[in-house]
């Protein structure tokens, strides 16, 4: 069985984000008018961000919690249903940028046609990450769906793994999991039956001669074949 990140690895989450949040600092230019340029709104953003969906993985906070805690962040002086909306206007933006790469639709329609069995791993929010599959229209090529709110880890934690192999496949099968992440979904993969391939988009960056990394999800037949 292959499982699969989402996040960069299948949506260009990054694009999506990106471009969300130019629509939202134009909307509320007036309201950020204290950062000099978007570039300095977008590194602060983006450092919340990661700060606050942390805590929503270590369960301290509620996915939309964080969501909100972003908003407050930059706008002190609101309330919370407000700030509700203006997380609201993002995720809209967030939403209509989801796009697949390129290589995604063609690498999953032959694993299909080869019978192997498909499934997902991610640490995102369950209703956000099935939105994202049913909307790029790639929900029905995956038998399994995982995700940390619902098995109770989350990657780099290995029980995710662990966890996700027992529900979905026998001992004797190949497991491997592709993901972007070297850290998250790659390192977190050591020790465990499970092959870790490093979709490495990016390029540039070097790792131990023993992990399998592509730049390409069509390299990921010379692997598995």
């Amino acid at each position: 069985m292959i499982f699969f990140d989402i996040d960069d690895t299948l949506v260009d989450h990054r694009f999506a984000s990106k471009s969300a949040l130019e629509d939202f600092f134009n909307k509320y230019r007036n309201e950020l008018n204290r950062f000099q340029t978007y570039k300095h709104f977008e590194k602060e953003w983006f450092s919340v961000s990661e700060r606050y969906f942390h805590l929503f993985l270590e369960k301290q906070i509620s996915f939309k919690q964080q969501q909100r805690l972003r908003i407050l962040h930059f706008f002190k002086e609101i309330q919370e249903h407000e700030a509700d909306l203006f997380f609201q206007y993002y995720l809209n933006s967030y939403e209509n940028h989801w796009v697949l790469f390129d290589d995604v639709l063609e690498c999953l329609k032959r694993l299909k046609n080869h019978n192997i069995p498909l499934g997902i791993i991610s640490n995102g929010d369950k209703e956000q990450q099935t939105k994202k599959l049913i909307k790029t229209n790639i929900i029905h090529y995956f038998s399994y769906l995982g995700f940390a709110s619902d098995i109770g880890f989350a990657k780099p934690n290995p029980q995710i793994f662990e966890i996700s192999i027992k529900e979905t496949t026998s001992a004797k099968e190949s497991h491997y999991y592709v993901g972007d992440d070297y850290r998250t979904d790659i390192q977190s993969c050591e020790g465990l039956p499970i092959t870790a391939i490093w979709l490495n988009r990016n390029g540039g960056k070097e790792v131990l001669s023993s992990d399998l990394q592509i730049s390409q999800l069509d390299e990921l037949f010379h692997i598995i074949e």
